[in-house]
């Protein structure tokens, strides 16, 4: 219940996953800042070791537990995390590095795996690619995990998470998004994060409410109070009063019912009430995400982010491991398309072995199809597999991070050599990603050798605005409705329909209902978006007319500033969709 005879105290943050929730805090411990630099005797060297490996185990155990879980509770999402996780417990740039470095400066494992988190954050910290910038979240969970039983804590630091709580963290890993789902937080609230990175995208998948940039220690003080998840409003509310209390009861339940009869609606053609059809996709990252796919009506797999299949493994899956990933992936579509993206991952954090069985850590330097030259046997390796999946089902490949028009042909020769080898006579569709300025700027290059576009708008817009989208200082500047990005946009699909090229959407701008009126405008006619969201977007479209969108999208080009096509968008957007409820729903 609430304390009456307190003030409320509201805060204010950044919505990551839309929601509302209402628990009880909790807040997770953070690790120690420091530990004793001091030389241990000789003769306990070896009893430190077995310390550190005895809590090693443990953490390996408690993985392994929890990843069972939640296998046996069709998280298949949130398994593959952990299990990334446990790979990384037998990474030796890490555990065994730990353990010889105990040996070698003779101090406790607590100050030697301190030492090497920060130095490995240091060299993290300078990479560019947010996919592994990201994993090192994963790497900071086992670390904490590990001091967890360094310290003699017996209890995992989720064991006293209620079910119906709200976590609070400082920052919040992957796998402690999959872990937190499975005890059922009804919200999460972290100091930092952002909306691209992987527990985001994860949170989401789970529909659990989540905001950002609030800070930590201002709040931990108001664990006693209960608090509201307001993820509509990007507020926080701790010791509601009983009427706000009530107020949010009865949203939250009618926010239920409504994405309830969203995810009911017929599965007829997407189409807006003046008969323009659009095409609605999923994005996804692993193959359990398609039952989800067919359960919202989405018409296929828009983007399958094929480099989550590399996270932590200590050598490339060979052909035949990455054709069996992509047959069950096509199979289980059950004939709709299926779009596979090439490996999308950082050449600066190369380490994994380009010979498939041989080890390395569980980085792959592989992004841009400018690297052709440099990885060629990787590509190959992915075609091939991919070639071969393209049997049983339709399937298109994208390229990702093409800047230039040689990078193109270069990528579609060796498709054709790798089609060759395999004997695949029927070659598939093959596409390019926009999500750099040059792509964008010479698209009419581009379409001339593609079978389709498709625009990547989280790097589109980093990459346009040089603004790091994971960067919380610099959110503010990261900006989807700026004007440059819009006429981008636009003239990515001009050039495409000049040359019949289809162009699509599979950014998170596209899973935004209040920007769907205006893509359609601007000429999109397909869109990929997280699956959750195919229901709210299906009903965006046909609440919309492609008169309407065309004369908005005409407006918004016209306009000199990001606020004016944000306010034009709102406005539209509250005054034509209210009936359908979908404001609340975002």
């Amino acid at each position: 219940m609430p304390h009456s005879n307190l003030e409320e105290i509201r805060l204010t943050g950044n919505v990551i996953s839309s929601g509302i929730a209402i628990g009880k805090p909790f807040f997770l411990k953070t690790l120690q800042k420091s530990f004793p630099d001091e030389n241990i005797p000789a003769y306990k060297v070896e009893a430190e070791i077995e310390r550190f490996q005895a809590a090693v185990q443990s953490v390996i155990n408690d993985l392994q537990a929890i990843k069972n879980q939640l296998e046996l509770d069709g998280m298949d999402e949130g398994a593959a995390i952990l299990e990334a996780q446990l790979q990384l417990l037998s990474d030796p740039l890490l555990i065994t590095e730990v353990s010889k470095q105990i040996h070698s400066k003779r101090k406790i494992p607590e100050y030697i795996l301190h030492q090497l988190i920060q130095e490995y954050q240091k060299r993290f910290d300078t990479l560019e690619d947010m996919f592994f910038r990201e994993r090192f979240k994963d790497v900071q969970d086992i670390s904490r995990r590990i001091m967890t039983y360094l310290h003699k804590e017996t209890k995992n630091a989720f064991d006293d998470l209620l079910p119906d709580s709200i976590l609070f963290v400082k920052d919040l890993s992957p796998a402690e998004t999959a872990e937190a789902s499975q005890k059922c937080v009804r919200a999460i609230v972290s100091e930092r994060g952002s909306a691209t990175a992987h527990a985001a995208i994860l949170a989401r998948a789970k529909e659990i409410p989540y905001m950002t940039n609030i800070a930590f220690d201002e709040v931990s003080s108001c664990s006693d109070y209960l608090v509201i998840v307001d993820g509509r409003n990007g507020e926080l509310i701790f010791n509601p009063s009983s009427e706000t209390l009530a107020q949010y009861e009865r949203l939250s339940e009618e926010l239920n019912a409504r994405r309830l009869r969203l995810r009911q609606t017929d599965s007829h053609d997407i189409e807006t009430y003046d008969g323009y059809k659009m095409r609605l996709l999923a994005n996804i990252e692993t193959s359990s995400e398609v039952k989800k796919i067919h359960e919202y009506g989405g018409e296929g797999v828009g983007l399958y982010r094929s480099e989550n299949i590399l996270v932590g493994r200590e050598r490339l899956p060979t052909e035949d491991e990455q054709f069996e990933i992509y047959r069950e992936l096509v199979e289980n579509m059950q004939g709709l398309p299926v779009t596979i993206r090439t490996f999308d991952v950082g050449r600066d954090k190369a380490g994994i072995e380009a010979s498939p069985g041989q080890t390395g850590n569980a980085f792959l330097g592989f992004r841009a199809v400018g690297s052709l030259e440099r990885e060629k046997d990787i590509f190959m390796t992915q075609l091939r597999a991919i070639l071969r999946a393209s049997a049983f089902g339709e399937v298109n490949i994208l390229f990702p991070m093409v800047s230039s028009l040689p990078e193109l042909i270069e990528a579609k020769r060796m498709t054709q050599e790798a089609a060759r080898q395999v004997k695949v006579n029927s070659l598939v569709n093959l596409g390019c990603m926009i999500e750099v300025p040059s792509a964008a700027i010479i698209s009419d290059l581009l379409a001339r050798e593609s079978d389709f576009l498709s625009i990547g708008t989280n790097d589109l817009i980093q990459y346009t605005l040089a603004v790091d989208r994971c960067d919380n200082t610099m959110s503010h500047l990261y900006q989807p409705m700026h004007p440059c990005v819009l006429r981008l946009i636009r003239h990515v699909v001009i050039e495409a329909n000049r040359h019949n090229v289809p162009v699509s959407i599979c950014g998170e701008m596209a899973a935004n209902p209040k920007y769907i009126p205006l893509l359609m405008g601007l000429g999109i006619q397909e869109v990929s978006v997280a699956a959750r969201y195919i229901p709210l977007i299906k009903q965006a479209i046909r609440c919309s007319s492609i008169i309407s969108c065309c004369k908005l999208a005409e407006k918004a080009l016209s306009l000199a500033s990001t606020s004016e096509i944000q306010a034009l968008l709102d406005e539209t957007f509250y005054a034509h969709f209210a009936r359908a409820s979908l404001e609340e729903l975002i």
